[in-house]
């Protein structure tokens, strides 16, 4: 989904959807929501968040599609890996503003922590 056609479906939802969309995706009353979105504000301004991507080929349109799976409806594509990562970061840069605009809880960033084998032994022998 580009840019345009995110604005588009953020658009095509009622202004009470929109709200009541992105705070069960965040699961936080509109007090929280602030809060959140202040403290979100100051630790990253107006840097792109760096929510997770996932990035699979279509071979039948020859092109890679990206979905942001914390972000609802947040899609996008490109011709090749490089762009569909740049039209990516526009995506989540529109999807954010739109919800910052609405005064909407921005969703947290998932985070993975992966061990590494050492990390691992280290944790067994001392646990």
């Amino acid at each position: 989904m580009s840019k345009q056609d995110s604005q588009v479906w953020l658009r095509s939802l009622s202004t009470k959807k929109r709200r009541d969309v992105l705070r069960h995706v965040a699961g936080m009353s509109p007090f929280m929501a602030k809060r959140f979105n202040d403290r979100w504000e100051r630790e990253w301004g107006d840097e792109v968040p760096p929510y997770a991507l996932t990035m699979v080929w279509d071979p039948d349109d020859r092109i890679f599609v990206v979905t942001v799976p914390e972000l609802p409806g947040c899609r996008t594509h490109g011709a090749t890996y490089e762009e569909a990562a740049a039209n990516a970061r526009e995506a989540i840069a529109s999807w954010v503003g739109a919800a910052r605009a609405l005064g909407e809880a921005l969703p947290a960033l998932r985070v993975e922590r992966h061990l590494l084998d050492a990390e691992e032994v280290l944790t067994k022998a001392v646990g």
